[in-house]
Order: C-alpha cells, then sequence, then structure tokens
C-alpha cells in the first residue's frame, strides 16, 4: 500500500471507535424495539392510538402523548415507546468518543489546532444534547 492510500493512524482510530458505537448503539437500538414490539414492557401511548397522533405537530403530539418536550422523555424510561430512544440518542453521540479518542494522538503530534478544534466540537455537542444551545423552540 502507498502513502496515498494508506490511513493515517487517526483516521484508523476514529474508525474503530465509530464502528464500535455504531454498532453497539444499533444492537441497543434493536434489542429496544424487541421489547416494544413484542410488548414485554408497556408503552407510553398504545399502538391503536399512533396513528391519528402521527399527523399532529410535534408539541401537540408530545401534549397528547403526555410527555414533557426536551429531555421530558428521560423520567419516561420505564415505558416501551420511549425506552427505544435509548438506542437512538447512543446513536446520535457516537461522535463525541471518536473526538475524544483522536484528540492524544493530536496532541503528542503536536497538532494543538486539531485538538482544539475536536474539543470545541465535543463541547458544541454535547451543549446541543443538553438542551443548552438550540434554535429557538
Amino acid at each position: 500500500m502507498n502513502d496515498v492510500t494508506r490511513l493515517a493512524e487517526d483516521q484508523l482510530r476514529y474508525a474503530r471507535v465509530l464502528a464500535f458505537g455504531t454498532n453497539a448503539g444499533l444492537g441497543v437500538l434493536v434489542v429496544l424495539f424487541g421489547i416494544y414490539v413484542l410488548g414485554v414492557v408497556e408503552p407510553q401511548v398504545a399502538h391503536e392510538r399512533l396513528p391519528a397522533l402521527w399527523q399532529l405537530p410535534a408539541a401537540r403530539f408530545l401534549e397528547e402523548a403526555g410527555i414533557a418536550d426536551g429531555w421530558g422523555w428521560f423520567v419516561l424510561l420505564n415505558r416501551a415507546d420511549v425506552l427505544t430512544l435509548v438506542g437512538i440518542a447512543a446513536l446520535s453521540i457516537c461522535s463525541v468518543p471518536c473526538l475524544l479518542a483522536v484528540m492524544p494522538l493530536y496532541w503528542a503530534a503536536g497538532q494543538r489546532m486539531l485538538f482544539v478544534i475536536c474539543a470545541l466540537e465535543v463541547v458544541v455537542l454535547l451543549s446541543a444534547a443538553s438542551g443548552l444551545i438550540g434554535g429557538g423552540h
């Protein structure tokens, strides 16, 4: 393999962490969805109510379903339909461990700007996920 096609160590590390995270997140999502579909745990919204609720705007859907907006779903993790959101949340945050994994490589290589960019990305992603910053809902 020549230098042009060889992947850099940071790319390989990022890819390994991303592969692990997405596979784990997908596995969690499949298991939790199975729990929901099989009726192992009671859902927050009964299956027969879903078609009527799906046509509502998001705010009205949440109101009718009895779910608070933002992180309000977190208190309903004992409900099967809400529990599936854990898998979605896991998948949505996969880039954070990837960035954290390559940051030491950038620091050790003296690539301070790449280190700072990764750190800022982590801060922005975690801030957005926390609800501290948003689009004015």
